[in-house]
């Protein structure tokens, strides 16, 4: 099942998830119970600033691990 949570940059952005075989129910009941909360992540993360082009720059990239 993939479902769809919005666009960034003009790019469409969703999640799949799959199940074992003969696991539909179980598949869709997990759907139908996550999507809000995916729903609210996405949107979350949507008004977020954008992260910084640190262009490889190591002293950046520990200041982010820190955080």
């Amino acid at each position: 099942v993939s479902i769809p949570l919005g666009k960034h940059d003009g790019s469409s952005i969703s999640v799949s998830l799959i199940a074992s075989y003969g696991g539909d129910k179980f598949l869709l009941d997990t759907v139908l119970d996550m999507y809000s909360s995916l729903r609210e992540a996405a949107d979350a993360a949507s008004n977020l600033p954008p992260v910084p082009d640190t262009d490889g720059d190591m002293d950046t990239a520990e200041l982010f691990k820190e955080k």
